[in-house]
């Protein structure tokens, strides 16, 4: 009867001590997050909506002789059950897009990400044309009453971050139709994800290039459409749930009492 006890006292404070060395190592998950917003931004309509329909375009040139240039807004919602446990560490962080039709230029391009300081609202259009009180522009946050410090968001500390979170380089022209495409992030893009937990990520995007005459426009599927799953812009966000200090104390002080119960019983 005693080396029962003793064999079954073991045998839990084993099982506890693996169950503590699974808890303290959790492993990584990954979820996908759909953007729940997206919008663009262009000099050439600065008092113009696009909504979220049409291509989401990152484009910069110069030719012929007049700049053009086209910014893009992503919203993603991170208040989802899966990022809402307690103990959630993000480990990493991935953008993907997906080409579509259209994008043109034969020159190196680099695609820019940051965060963006404001929340704004896409609007309804389907195409450009003039924007309903409310609507992003490149001349403002909210059309027609709150103005971006720099149109374009382009203010730095003021309407978007200066610190890159991710980047791409492509040539435009070889962008192909549902074919998908990734942005490398920075350690500071997962920094920002958890900051941001339980909330709303709002990312700015742009041409890194300096615009000159050669053409770069580079086009993308947008949120919406038949098959966002695998076309919308989304984030990938790899996390893993370390428990908190009372869970991993309170499993502890268990397989204490059960080494204590066990050497007591052995004397």
């Amino acid at each position: 009867m005693y080396r029962a006890k003793l064999f079954l006292a073991l045998a839990s404070a084993m099982v506890l001590a693996g169950g503590l060395m699974c808890v303290s190592h959790a492993s990584a998950e990954t979820i996908q997050i759909i953007a729940s917003a997206d919008s663009s931004l262009y000099n050439a309509y600065p008092n113009y909506n696009a909504g979220a329909f049409g291509d989401w375009s990152l484009r910069k040139t110069t030719y012929p002789g007049t700049l053009r240039d086209l910014r893009g807004l992503l919203t993603f919602d991170l208040n989802v059950p899966e990022l809402n446990q307690p103990g959630v560490i993000i480990t990493d962080v991935k953008l993907r897009v997906t080409g579509t039709s259209g994008s043109s230029g034969t020159v190196e391009t680099t695609l820019g990400v940051y965060e963006l300081l404001h929340n704004y609202q896409e609007g309804t259009k389907t195409s450009w044309s003039g924007a309903d009180p409310g609507d992003v522009t490149w001349n403002h946050i909210s059309y027609d009453t709150v103005f971006w410090s720099v149109p374009g968001a382009g203010g730095i500390g003021t309407d978007r971050s200066g610190t890159l979170l991710a980047s791409m380089t492509v040539i435009p022209g070889f962008i192909a139709n549902r074919t998908q495409y990734w942005f490398v992030s920075t350690s500071a893009f997962k920094d920002v994800v958890q900051s941001k937990l339980g909330g709303k990520l709002n990312l700015f995007a742009w041409v890194e290039n300096a615009a000159d005459e050669n053409e770069r426009n580079c086009k993308f599927w947008p949120r919406v459409g038949s098959d966002p799953t695998n076309t919308a812009e989304s984030l990938f966000i790899e996390y893993e749930i370390i428990p908190e200090p009372s869970t991993l104390m309170l499993l502890a002080g268990g397989l204490l009492g059960l080494l204590c119960y066990a050497w007591r019983k052995r004397r």
